[in-house]
Formats: structure tokens, sequence, C-alpha cells
């Protein structure tokens, strides 16, 4: 079963929480998203080296507003879809890098980026970060 016919993934349904400025339940309903998403380009590519494909599926404004970007996707990707107890050393793992909302712009701190799988050395979930414009 894929994510999005689940309603977990990022274009599933049930995204939105209550509480918060201009969520839903908060002042201003649900807030309207910008055309392009900041530095997000509204896609997600998924790339496969054992079988050699790329596929690109969409990124949801509710997805990138629940999880910000950068460590945030990492975490939820690797906790929704590594099967417990996969080889951090085989094709079941997932290296995933994340882009954050402030990617490109030259702000001190704000254009970052994370790397994150499941460490071959301790068998957790590691992430590194980095950033410059």
């Amino acid at each position: 079963m894929t994510e999005a016919r689940s309603g977990r993934g990022p274009s599933g349904p049930g995204m939105g929480g209550p509480g918060g400025p201009g969520g839903p339940g908060g002042p201003g309903g649900t807030p309207q998203p910008p055309p392009t998403m900041g530095g997000y380009n509204c896609k997600i590519l998924r790339v496969n080296l054992f079988e050699n494909s790329a596929v690109s599926e969409p990124l949801t404004y509710e997805f990138a507003r629940k999880y910000i970007g950068g460590a945030g996707f990492v975490t939820y990707f690797l906790w929704k879809e590594l099967k417990q107890g996969v080889d951090a050393l085989g094709p079941d793992n997932k290296l995933i890098f994340a882009l954050g909302p402030g990617t490109g712009l030259s702000l001190p701190g704000a254009s970052r980026y994370c790397v994150g799988a499941k460490s071959p050395l301790t068998g957790g979930v590691a992430k590194a970060e980095s950033g410059g414009f």
C-alpha cells in the first residue's frame, strides 16, 4: 500500500492538525500556499539505484508546512518507510537528501540541507546537516 492511499504520506489526507496561527482551528483558517513554496519546488524525487529508475512525486503544501524541511523530511521518511531490522548496507535502506525552506537565500544560517539514513555503525538513524549559499 502506498502512502498516498493509506493517507499517511505527503500527498495523503489528514495532514492538517488543530491549533497554531493560521492552521485549522486557528485565526484565519487554512493558509493558502505560495505559488512555488519557497525552496521546495513542490517535488520529491525518488531514485532507485538497483532498478536504475527515478520517479517524481508531488510535495503538498500541507506536508511541507507540517514537517518544515531538512531534518523534518529526513526523519519522516526514515520513520515511515524503513522496515524494522532493515540492513543498513542493503538495498532496502534509504539515503535521503532534504533541503530546508530557506535554501538559496543569502541569510546566515538559513540555507541548510540534511542527509540521513540508517547507520551501519550503530544501527540507529543518523543525519548530518550542512549549509551555505
